[in-house]
């Protein structure tokens, strides 16, 4: 065998080989099956940690006079704090834990700013209302509109 029948026998070899294609439906296709996967999977895992319970949601303000200015609202993903004038600290919740004590609930909420991971604190109780009071602040209550 010379060498042009040699490569004659490859290109034969080659052009009779049945040619698995695949089409760009079935491509895409098992694309979007694979992001959603995955999607799913962080967002079930994520989700257990920072689920906000019901009754933190919405917005909460105090009839305390020093803070007449003041609110914060908490929402399934954020919790931002009214500063007065006009200001907003809002940051984007990482964590929220539970703990029962007696009659009131601790909640602490990990959240993340521009700048930093911060962390509050507050005690949720129904005796009197829905009322919040801040673990630092215990003796001012904030409470929804």
């Amino acid at each position: 065998m010379s060498h042009g029948e040699d490569w004659s026998f490859v290109f034969e070899k080659v052009a009779t080989m049945q040619k698995r294609t695949f089409s760009l439906g079935k491509m895409m296709l098992a694309a979007v099956g694979t992001i959603s996967l995955i999607t799913l999977a962080f967002w079930v895992w994520r989700s257990a940690n920072t689920l906000v319970p019901d009754e933190l949601i919405g917005e909460w303000h105090t009839s305390n006079a020093i803070y007449a200015d003041r609110s914060f609202e908490i929402d399934p993903v954020s919790i931002s704090f009214g500063t007065g004038g006009g200001t907003v600290t809002t940051g984007f919740i990482r964590k929220v834990s539970t703990v029962q004590q007696g009659a009131r609930t601790l909640y602490t909420i990990s959240y993340q700013t521009d700048e930093s991971v911060n962390e509050v604190c507050l005690y949720y109780e129904t005796a009197k209302g829905k009322v919040i009071h801040f673990r630092n602040q215990e003796s001012i209550a904030w409470t929804q509109d």
